[in-house]
């Protein structure tokens, strides 16, 4: 009688119990040791969903202006807004094809809104 790793065919360069593609057809790929059956978090469902962060942001924004806030902490989100300011002019200056930054109106809406919600 044959081996096991024989009787399903070569196995390459990883071995036998590979967490590769070279698991038979019909069973799942061997999972990394310490590996549970974590959810995902909140963060990882919206994965790349910029329409719910632009919406969190101005959630986030909105909150800014309802909440009162210590000097300092007003500070530092007034030079957040100047940096983000002089950002989005650099990146403005810089595209060659107006496509590339298609999303300006939405961001300059967004900074605005930062900028009267920090001071």
């Amino acid at each position: 009688m044959t081996a096991p790793s024989t009787a399903i065919g070569a196995t390459g360069a990883a071995g036998a119990g590979s967490a590769g593609g070279n698991a038979p057809r019909g069973r799942a790929p061997a999972r990394p040791v310490g590996a549970g059956a974590e959810a995902p978090t909140m963060f990882q469902r919206m994965g790349g969903a910029a329409e719910t962060w632009l919406a969190i942001a101005v959630i986030i924004v909105v909150a800014l202006l309802i909440v009162p806030l210590p000097p300092a902490i007003l500070d530092a989100l007034l030079a957040f807004s100047l940096a983000i300011a002089v950002l989005v002019l650099l990146v403005t200056l810089s595209v060659r094809d107006p496509l590339e930054f298609s999303i300006f109106p939405s961001l300059l809406l967004l900074i605005t809104l930062l900028g009267s919600g920090s001071t």
